[in-house]
């Protein structure tokens, strides 16, 4: 046996029926995450210090050597050529194997010479004192303004020929003349370090040199011993 059910179709609302019945119109709550902000360093901009420059200090060391001139130097220098002829200024200070009869000191642009004139006595190695007549000689010395020595500038310059000791008697500019102790005369150019052969000019005098004298000290008295006759 059949049954049928009839079923009617659902009206579609009003809109009276609608406006009853609002729909939710409810929005969802939407959470946005914030990011996660890493801060930057701080630009820092370095200003260099403007510097002036220091200027060094320098020191000048002024020259401890006061310049010859008559105004300064002893009474009993004298005047000769481009320098002075005198006295050295210690004896002590020379090397004993020299025997020393005078000095000439002059001023050069910038240094302090000075030429010794004497003879050399004893052997510089063995130290034993040479035979007479002495080779003479003249030894140069040089200083810088501030009283160095100038251990390079130094040098010995023998006479051409032995006849003893010379001693400086004048001087032209930077020749010297000098006289023995026989009074051979010798000429020596201390801008060239060299003896020259030329001829003594007139204006020059050279002394006349004392003859050396050597002096004989007497021995002692012996007194004889008797002599003895074993046999009478």
């Amino acid at each position: 046996m059949l049954f049928f059910v009839a079923c009617a179709p659902t009206p579609n609302p009003t809109q009276d029926e609608r406006n009853a019945y609002p729909v939710s119109t409810i929005s969802p709550t939407v959470i946005v995450a914030e990011p996660t902000l890493t801060p930057s360093p701080p630009t820092v901009t370095a200003t260099q210090p403007n510097l002036t420059p220091t200027p060094l200090a320098v020191t000048v060391t002024e020259p401890i050597l006061t310049p010859f001139s008559p105004a300064n130097v002893p009474d009993s220098w004298q005047v000769a050529g481009d320098g002075f002829i005198g006295e050295p200024y210690n004896n002590a200070l020379l090397p004993s194997r020299y025997q020393v009869k005078n000095v000439w000191f002059t001023d050069l642009e910038d240094k302090r010479l000075s030429v010794i004139a004497g003879a050399l006595i004893s052997d510089p190695k063995s130290g034993l004192r040479l035979v007479q007549p002495w080779p003479g000689l003249v030894v140069i010395f040089m200083w810088d303004r501030n009283g160095n020595f100038l251990k390079d500038e130094r040098g010995e310059y023998f006479t051409p020929i032995r006849v003893g000791a010379v001693q400086i008697v004048d001087a032209i500019g930077m020749k010297l003349y000098l006289v023995a102790e026989d009074g051979t005369a010798f000429v020596f150019d201390v801008a060239t370090r060299e003896y020259l052969s030329e001829a003594i000019p007139s204006q020059i005098i050279i002394p006349t040199m004392p003859t050396p004298t050597q002096t004989l000290t007497p021995g002692p008295t012996i007194t004889a011993l008797p002599t003895l006759n074993p046999y009478p």
